[in-house]
């Protein structure tokens, strides 16, 4: 009786343990989640402000140059905080999905408005193709995934970038088409790796090497797929492969059910 009390009384610690770490790893999850977000929502209306002060000196190309660098710059910071945060987020605590139904078309138009700037400062043509899908996923994550995709390819390509989604017997498959530089076979896994940096563009405008990481860990945490398609000189395409699982819907369809 006396082991099976002490046996008792240590479970009790341990729970009692388990649950102080669950609730610390949880306000720490929190707290990144919210400082990623209060500073990306700073520095995006920083780069809007700039890049429309921009476009108000038409009349004065010397003008324009260093507002356009001053967007640049704003964007690169945005990247870099938040890539840094979410980063130490992953670190701290398990990322566990929270599942809900969510029009993939919402989060193209978000991705649409926070990369109008950046596009039009580089002179680039962002062109997400509509849809009508609906997932059943972590709307957070997949966000997350598709910005950092899409910042990758903005960092690189010449003139286009375009996403577009298309269903799948076994699900559905997420395109990132850019027209940059392209990648060699053996970077096409280490560009996953991170602070993994390529040589493709100038050391002062490398990031921090964490953006691709990220999304690798996001898939892997969701049971997505990421793989690279890339020709050296004519660019390459990022396909995030989501499984039947996701419950991919249409809005369509569903109006036509009601």
């Amino acid at each position: 009786d006396l082991l099976v009390a002490e046996l008792r009384d240590a479970n009790a610690q341990l729970e009692k343990l388990k649950n102080e770490l669950w609730n610390q790893l949880s306000k720490r999850s929190a707290f990144f989640a919210g400082a990623s977000h209060d500073f990306r929502q700073r520095i995006h209306a920083f780069s809007l402000l700039a890049a429309s002060a921009a476009r108000d000196l038409g009349e004065y190309p010397s003008s324009q140059v260093p507002l356009q660098r001053l967007v640049q710059q704003l964007n690169d910071m945005e990247t870099y905080v938040t890539h840094v945060l979410d980063f130490a987020r992953m670190e701290a605590v398990d990322t566990v999905p929270q599942l809900s139904e969510v029009p993939l078309q919402r989060i193209f138009q978000r991705i649409d408005v926070q990369f109008s700037a950046v596009a039009e400062a580089q002179g680039a043509n962002l062109k997400l193709i509509a849809t009508d899908a609906v997932l059943r996923t972590d709307g957070a994550m997949l966000q997350r995934i598709l910005e950092n995709l899409v910042s990758n390819a903005m960092k690189f390509t010449r003139k286009r970038v375009l996403v577009a989604a298309r269903r799948r017997a076994d699900g559905l498959v997420i395109e990132v088409w850019d027209q940059g530089p392209g990648l060699d076979a053996d970077q096409r896994d280490r560009i996953f790796e991170a602070f993994y940096q390529n040589d493709l563009r100038p050391a002062r405008e490398r990031g921090v090497g964490l953006g691709l990481a990220i999304v690798r860990r996001f898939t892997d945490s969701m049971g997505y797929r990421v793989i690279v398609d890339s020709q050296p000189g004519r660019g390459s395409v990022f396909r995030l492969i989501l499984p039947a699982s996701a419950k991919v819907s249409s809005l369509n369809k569903r109006e036509g059910e009601q």
